[in-house]
């Protein structure tokens, strides 16, 4: 068995969305949790324990792969396109691979992601305000104002996270590009029945009419700061339990402690900064794909 497709993101570009989409179609095998990470040691997760080889990495995600069955084999790590190294372990590994790379607004890639590192916990992200993490960017490269036991330290790198048109430049450098299937947020919100139909001839799959990409952005926020607290304390415990909680009961004690709202509007002046700061990214991604993006702003 060889994993042959990969979702690789950026983050907050609706890979979950697409890996239950995959996930749900008869003749797919996806990965178990969706986001293996096993082929960007560069943005290590800090708390797992990561398959030591691709035997384990088989064993560990794909343990449900049936081969009478299964026609193909994916996952779905956003930071893929981010890495400096996971593009090309992958074609290492399999060569014939391919790829679904997903693109949004830069400045709403980094904004999202914010937010829910910081609603995940203060182990992911310390600074509640937006503005204030972006201008510490530096400051974390220099290993200051970085979360205590902090998980994926490289993701705090908001700018790099975002910098899709450099990873889009790396991405057709490195694949062939009849394997790569581009997904644009805005095309998948507007037309999620045309997004199906190319993913599923991209893949060469079976027509299935009655699974559908599922896609609803909620945007959530801890009820108090208290609350948040709360739940990160409960985390904590329950990562050196001997008892080891399923990730659903987590799930479903944050659940207790957030509230559906609407995520803040961003200063109208630091906006424009960022405008400049990705303008080159917006560049570079529309020569790569041949389209303009200028109007992300």
């Amino acid at each position: 068995m060889k994993v042959n497709f990969f979702i690789v993101g950026p983050p907050r570009c609706a890979s979950t969305s697409l890996s239950s989409f995959l996930d749900n179609h008869p003749d797919v095998c996806f990965a178990r949790p969706k986001e293996p990470t096993y082929f960007c040691p560069d943005t290590p997760a800090g708390y797992i324990n990561m398959p030591r080889n691709i035997t384990e990495y088989h064993e560990r995600y794909f343990s449900h792969y049936d081969p009478l069955k299964h026609k193909l084999v994916g996952e779905g790590t956003p930071l893929y396109l981010m890495s400096d190294c996971a593009i090309q372990n992958i074609v290492d590994y399999n060569p014939d691979a391919k790829f679904i790379a997903l693109a949004r607004n830069p400045i709403d890639i980094a904004y999202s992601m914010h937010a829910t590192r910081y609603r995940v916990g203060n182990t992911h992200e310390d600074i509640a305000d937006f503005e204030e993490a972006w201008h510490a960017q530096a400051d974390r490269r220099a290993g200051k104002r970085v979360p205590e036991n902090v998980v994926r330290e490289a993701v705090l790198q908001y700018k790099k996270l975002a910098s899709i048109g450099s990873q889009y430049e790396k991405l057709f450098s490195i694949v062939k590009n009849e394997n790569i299937h581009v997904v644009v947020f805005d095309d998948l919100k507007k037309e999620p029945s045309e997004i199906k139909k190319g993913i599923i001839e991209f893949l060469g799959l079976e027509k299935n009419p009655h699974n559908e990409i599922d896609h609803k952005e909620v945007n959530a926020s801890w009820k108090s700061e208290f609350s948040r607290n709360l739940y990160h304390i409960t985390a904590q415990i329950a990562s050196i339990s001997p008892w080891k909680p399923r990730l659903g009961l987590l799930n479903k004690i944050k659940s207790m402690f957030l509230k559906t709202s609407k995520r803040a509007e961003m200063r109208p002046e630091f906006r424009k900064q960022l405008q400049l700061e990705f303008q080159s990214e917006l560049v570079k991604l529309g020569e790569v794909l041949g389209r303009d993006f200028s109007h992300w702003k």
